[in-house]
């Protein structure tokens, strides 16, 4: 279960959402202007489940 959400972003210009889970561990997602990136961090600090979707603009073709 998700404890809290903290949001920022950096100098850089990248934003973070950050959710906290009742057993220590947590789920970042990074937007960076071109992609976003989205990874779990066990309570030990271990990466897992990585996942790098590129960001789509406006798909219409004008």
């Amino acid at each position: 279960m998700i404890v809290w959400t903290w949001r920022w972003k950096d100098d850089d210009g990248i934003r973070y959402t950050e959710r906290f889970y009742d057993d220590g561990s947590k789920h970042v997602t990074e937007y960076h202007p071109d992609f976003v990136w989205d990874y779990r961090v066990t309570k030990d600090g271990k990466k897992l489940a990585e996942v790098h979707m590129p960001k789509f603009g406006d798909l219409d073709d004008k």
